[in-house]
């Protein structure tokens, strides 16, 4: 999550709450049992529902719609302002200082991602949890988080010495308290996004990267260079622990049962060994783009990384994340569960598909007018890794089908043939550079994107044929649009600033992808309609 709160990319707590509901959003045939003492009831099956109790407050589609508007604004929101902190901080900053941060985030990410050992996600997918789990799960994750801490400070030489870089040691150090400061925060934050509470998650997150980033930006400008980008991750996640303490209204008891442990290690575990084979798959680019070619190249990478994340960020991990949670509701319904996935997927590459074009078309003019010529030598390399934007919006859906249908184990197998292919493409890819190493991950992210759906879309019936069939028109608008953006840009080359360029592009961006989806009646656009009707 680190990572994300220094400008848009992928954060942790999004992959571990995944993906947002369809049903939400597209109907329910049943009505849904009310939660009670923050647990998710189950289903009550076998009752129609009448069209005016579909839409109750309590039911499943209107909670669920509630909870979907709430986290893709809410995320959205949130992902602004932290964009808006990382312009300003890369203007203040050099891509040397953010390559350093990424050297250490690199790492303590990794113990991040496994600290809870998969629990936080078994508390939101089990049907029955009780005040043994909860507890259980939040003093395990505390004396983890510990463990993490000294081993940080404790290995944070070896972790200068790797890289070659003696400035790392001391940044190590003084991140160590972020394994702390997430163990208060995992189990309040996966109670509140289990009872589908995202106005709170929205809120809470919001208040945390602006006091953070104000933070941030003050001592940037102040001279403090590469600390301010650790404190603004420091200040952030102790904001997000006692906030979400807050409104999970929950205060851990003095109690640790090992057979409540039990009851969710088998869910656990498999999330475990996801997690870390996901991770390294993920992160194995800047880890030897760091290694290998140095400090600032790795600054430049990370930057355009995070770049291209904001489409999958703002709109599919947003979605992500209530969809897990949905789909674990409704899981014994295989078929209501398709339509869900399949209609979400839809919905998301609508907005996705533009964004990520529009990055790849506007990408000089982007860098230039936000960051400053100094990052310039990120131009191409947004160019490449808009690819992976575009393919991460629609596979990152996948994760709830695995996780809803209760199969972790199919999700780890899938993830290791995700790993074995980016950890090979990477390692051929360094010898070009940095921008070999970004054409071989949008190359790996190709080769396993039809695996993936593939996999997932089987355990409830959903084919790759009926899952492309509901992009492919949301594609062609979107190469409709990029090809008039490039257009007019080059056009305007000569004649206006970055800036001017940029507002130019949007607008005609904007303009030629609402009337190419209007024209041509595009699916997606018209469940989203149907929707926002059903809803309003």
């Amino acid at each position: 999550m680190w990572r994300g709160v220094i400008g848009p990319a992928p954060t942790l707590r999004l992959v571990c709450y995944a993906p947002p509901r369809d049903e939400i959003v597209w109907g329910c045939d049943r009505a849904d049992c009310e939660e009670s003492a923050g647990a998710v009831a189950s289903p009550c099956h076998g009752r129609r529902m009448t069209s005016e109790a579909a839409d109750a407050p309590g039911t499943y589609r209107a909670r669920a719609v509630r909870a979907l508007a709430w986290s893709i604004s809410g995320r959205f929101a949130v992902q602004a302002v932290r964009f808006g902190f990382s312009v300003a901080l890369a203007r203040l900053l050099s891509p040397h200082e953010f390559g350093l941060l990424a050297m250490v985030t690199l790492l303590v990410q990794f113990g991040s991602s496994i600290a809870d050992l998969g629990f936080a996600d078994a508390l939101v997918q089990k049907r029955d949890i009780d005040e043994r789990h909860r507890s259980a799960v939040f003093w395990t994750m505390l004396v983890t988080g510990v463990v993490l801490a000294v081993a940080t400070v404790a290995l944070a030489p070896r972790i200068a010495e790797f890289y070659g870089v003696e400035d790392v040691a001391g940044l190590a150090e003084m991140l160590a308290p972020l394994f702390l400061l997430s163990a208060f925060s995992t189990v309040p934050r996966a109670l509140v996004e289990r009872r589908l509470d995202f106005r709170n998650v929205a809120q809470i997150e919001c208040a945390a990267v602006v006091i953070a980033g104000v933070v941030a930006v003050v001592l940037a400008w102040r001279g403090f260079g590469v600390t301010s980008l650790a404190v603004q991750l420091l200040l952030a996640e102790a904001l997000e622990a006692v906030l979400f303490l807050r409104a999970s209204a929950w205060w851990p008891r003095r109690q640790w049962s090992v057979a409540a442990l039990g009851d969710l290690v088998g869910f656990g575990t498999n999330r475990v060994a996801t997690r870390t084979l996901g991770y390294w798959s993920r992160h194995v680019d800047e880890l030897l783009v760091g290694k290998i070619l140095g400090v600032a190249s790795l600054g430049l990478y990370t930057r355009a990384f995070n770049l291209i994340q904001v489409p999958v960020i703002y709109v599919a991990r947003a979605a992500a994340r209530v969809l897990f949670p949905s789909l674990a509701e409704i899981q014994d319904d295989r078929e209501r569960v398709r339509r869900t996935h399949l209609r979400t997927t839809g919905a998301v590459a609508l907005a996705t598909v533009p964004m990520c074009l529009g990055i790849a078309a506007l990408a000089e003019p982007l860098v230039l007018g936000l960051f400053g010529a100094r990052w310039k030598e990120m131009i191409p390399l947004v160019r490449i890794l808009s690819v992976v934007g575009l393919l991460q919006s629609i596979t990152s859906l996948s994760a709830s089908l695995f996780l809803s249908q209760g199969r972790p184990d199919l999700h780890l197998r899938v993830t290791l043939l995700q790993s074995v292919t980016t950890i090979v493409a990477v390692l051929v890819g360094r010898y070009w550079g940095v921008t070999g190493v970004a054409v071989a991950y949008a190359v790996a992210a190709m080769i396993v994107t039809v695996p993936t759906l593939y996999f997932a879309g089987r355990l409830v019936g959903l084919s790759i044929t009926d899952l492309f069939a509901r992009v492919t028109a949301v594609l062609g608008a979107g190469a409709i649009m990029a090809a008039l953006v490039v257009l007019v840009d080059h056009w305007a080359l000569d004649a206006a600033t970055a800036l001017a360029r940029l507002a130019v592009g949007i607008a005609v961006g904007a303009t030629s992808y609402v009337a190419a989806i209007y024209l041509c009646r595009v699916q997606a656009y018209r469940d989203v309609a149907d929707l926002l009707r059903r809803s309003a």
